[in-house]
């Protein structure tokens, strides 16, 4: 009787666990139906119970369910996603309290994982689309690390155009932090070029982290040393803490590299303005040299040239001697003689109406101080030329 009594028992163990496994498929197929909140009633139901709350299959579902309100804007079940499939792997990794059926799941879980990707890669659109970028970000995250599970030969590179999209959506809403970790990603697996550190360089920039910025554009002009906008970003960093030795080294080695190159020229003249100016001056000149056209260089010239001009004539209202004071005017008169040429030329050269307009307001000044009276009229055509512009 007692045996009897044993079988009947594993019979019920038995009837138990096929009725449990049979709400967990109700649940899928109503899932499946697009019934939704039905899903959720009878998943949570196998979740509670003692014995379908320790079989993989019911997490794996969950998940499913968890997915579909996740991409309709639930936000609890975005994070409940991840969960329920970390739960479903380590109880397929640990099996039964014998151990036994490990494994038994893995092709559902990497099922699930494929639906959970397309659920959440068409949500990211959906999501960008309502202008809800926190879940747009969320759901590009997502569907990157769901790919990871079940892409055969998975590396982050595959999922680059997901990742990007989480950063620039993380942008919308000023998340810098997730900013950094996109693009940081973008950057090593070396997706849309050097536009990656510099939007890592930009987020740490708005969190005023100005050690890290730095180490960003020191790893972006590494990767990328013929990059210009990284390097003048990264001398500007420097020119900003007073950092001019270090901003020297970065330009020197740069014109080792790219001996041809104008703007680097350019910025180690304004580099050297703060340290020496005969130096800036010959560095200017050099950037002519190789681009006769280059506005920046032919403006500061101007603007090197004009200061000194006003710096003889300081000097000459603050001497009292008649020979020293004609000897800096002279001398204010030839500075300022030389600056004017320089700023007719960075008129012409002007590639925008904002640069004009600003080598038209300066070219006003200069030539006023050069010829008060405008006898050869180039002050009323810098005028004229502005009231056009403006």
């Amino acid at each position: 009787m007692k045996k009897i009594y044993t079988i009947l028992a594993m019979a019920c163990v038995v009837a138990t666990a096929n009725a449990q496994k049979a709400k967990i498929s109700q649940a899928e197929n109503a899932l499946i139906l697009g019934k939704i909140d039905q899903a959720q009633e009878l998943i949570d139901a196998a979740i509670q119970n003692e014995k379908s709350s320790v079989m993989p299959m019911t997490y794996v579902i969950a998940a499913k369910v968890a997915s579909k309100k996740a991409v309709n804007g639930d936000s609890i079940a975005f994070a409940k996603v991840g969960e329920y499939m970390a739960k479903a792997e380590e109880l397929d990794a640990t099996g039964d309290a014998k151990g036994k059926g490990i494994g038994k799941a893995k092709k559902d879980i990497t099922k699930a994982y494929q639906v959970i990707y397309e659920d959440y890669a068409n949500a990211g659109a959906k999501f960008w689309e309502l202008k809800n970028f926190n879940f747009a970000y969320q759901s590009f995250m997502n569907a990157a690390n769901a790919h990871s599970k079940f892409a055969e030969g998975y590396t982050e590179a595959m999922d680059s155009v997901l990742i990007l999209n989480a950063g620039i959506a993380a942008m919308q809403t000023s998340s810098w932090d997730r900013c950094v970790t996109c693009f940081t990603k973008t950057f090593e697996m070396d997706y849309d070029g050097s536009l990656s550190i510099q939007r890592v360089v930009y987020a740490y920039q708005q969190m005023n982290d100005t050690i890290n910025t730095e180490k960003a554009l020191k790893a972006g002009f590494e990767k990328y040393p013929q990059e210009k906008n990284i390097l003048l970003q990264l001398i500007q960093h420097y020119l900003n803490a007073n950092k001019n030795n270090e901003a020297l080294v970065y330009l020197n080695e740069a014109i080792e590299r790219d001996g041809n190159n104008a703007q680097y020229y350019f910025a180690r003249g304004c580099l050297n303005e703060k340290i020496e100016m005969e130096n800036a001056i010959a560095d200017y000149n050099k950037a002519l040299s190789i681009d006769a056209n280059h506005y920046s260089s032919l403006y500061n010239l101007a603007i090197v040239y004009f200061n000194k001009g006003q710096d003889f004539r300081a000097k000459a209202s603050d001497t009292k001697d008649d020979k020293e004071y004609n000897e800096y005017m002279k001398q204010a008169a030839e500075a300022l003689q030389v600056s004017k040429p320089y700023i007719e030329k960075a008129v012409n050269a002007a590639t925008t109406t904002e640069l004009k307009i600003d080598a038209l307001k300066t070219m006003k000044t200069i030539c006023y101080q050069v010829d008060p009276e405008d006898k050869d009229g180039k002050w009323t055509w810098a005028n004229n030329e502005l009231k056009n512009l403006q």
